[in-house]
């Protein structure tokens, strides 16, 4: 039997850079999504502002409604916080409410749809590029120590 020994040279170095990286790298992204995620209300808001009927106050209620963004090791979730308000209903142009002057009586509403892509489509973009900035520090941060 032949017994070979290999060494690798910058195995340590290597070996200390991945350690970092492991450590370092969820605060970083999770700090760098909270940041990005700071304007996600107003941009539901506009959205809500700018789509929905402003009769009857529901583009202003809607966009009072406050948003959360949710981050775990797989995947961003973002939602409303709470709100007394089918928002997905509505998103797809459905509005369901109470005929006027008579609250026992309900009728489905046709209005413009899609009120929360726009809004959907800048937050996703604005959190991804802020992830691949927090990847692109560490990994300047891992290049320097090594």
């Amino acid at each position: 039997m032949v017994d070979v020994d290999v060494e690798i040279q910058g195995a340590d170095e290597l070996a200390r850079a991945l350690r970092t990286l492991a450590r370092d790298l969820r605060p970083e992204v999770m700090a760098a999504i909270e940041n990005a995620s700071k304007h996600a209300d107003d941009l539901f808001a506009a959205g809500a502002r700018t789509t929905l009927p402003s009769q009857g106050g529901l583009a202003d209620k809607v966009a009072d409604v406050r948003w959360a963004i949710k981050a775990s090791h797989d995947e961003i979730r973002i939602h409303p916080d709470d709100s007394p308000y089918d928002l997905t209903r509505i998103n797809e142009g459905r509005l369901l409410h109470p005929v006027w002057g008579d609250r026992d009586v309900w009728v489905e509403q046709e209005i413009r749809p899609g009120w929360a892509e726009e809004p959907t489509e800048r937050q996703e973009r604005a959190i991804a590029d802020a992830v691949d900035e927090a990847a692109e520090h560490l990994a300047k941060n891992i290049e320097r120590t090594t």
